[in-house]
């Protein structure tokens, strides 16, 4: 399986912005790395779930600034 597979099995998957809960139009989620690759290289032992959020336009620029602490949401959304 490829990557871009691996990202549309992941939206199809989750299928909502994890932040807010926005799923009106699924195709304009985007994918925000936990682990950045400027930050040096990404732990292997994490599966795909477990590097990305699925985010909306408006969470992603919220994560990014750091008004929102992405690793507060990942530890949140992946415990429901």
């Amino acid at each position: 399986m490829t990557m871009d597979q691996g990202k549309k099995n992941i939206k199809k998957y989750i299928g909502k912005c994890e932040c807010c809960g926005y799923k009106r139009f699924p195709q304009i989620l985007t994918f925000h790395h936990m682990y950045p690759k400027r930050n040096g290289p990404q732990p292997t032992h994490l599966t795909r779930l477990e590097r990305y959020l699925l985010l909306c336009p408006n969470c992603h620029i919220l994560v990014e600034l750091g008004i929102v602490d992405d690793k507060k949401l990942h530890k949140r959304v992946r415990a429901e």
